[in-house]
């Protein structure tokens, strides 16, 4: 990734003690939400480890289909190639989120930790696996 003014852009968040960073990302289709994340500790999400920088998307169109809609792809020198996780998750209603949101839960001593939450900049929805 190029300096990290460029990569963060102007919404940033800083989540759960520090573990993850997010980054907004114009969605390609009005069906579909992505972001970019820098994990900085290893984070587990649905049996993958994560650690640096990944790109998250989800497909609204896929979720109605019942099929896996959340996608966590593996960045490298801006491109992504297929998905590290995918999964069909579950939706919880939240208030709208100004900029992205990942929340994650230390699993063991703040050496590992879990994804638990990811929500878009602009959604009212918050997505779990």
């Amino acid at each position: 990734m190029r300096g990290t003014s460029g990569w963060f852009g102007r919404a940033v968040l800083l989540s759960a003690m520090g573990m993850a960073l997010a980054s907004p990302l114009f969605a390609d289709a009005p069906s579909r939400e992505r972001l970019r994340a820098r994990f900085l500790k290893p984070t587990f999400f649905h049996g993958a480890l994560l650690q640096g920088d990944y790109l998250i998307t989800h497909d609204h169109d896929k979720m109605a289909k019942g099929e896996p809609c959340l996608f966590v792809h593996r960045e490298r020198t801006g491109t992504s190639g297929e998905p590290v996780v995918s999964v069909h998750c579950k939706t919880i209603e939240r208030r709208e989120a100004g900029q992205a949101r990942i929340a994650t839960l230390r699993v063991i001593d703040g050496v590992v930790w879990s994804l638990h939450e990811i929500q878009f900049a602009g959604s009212a929805s918050a997505h779990r696996q």
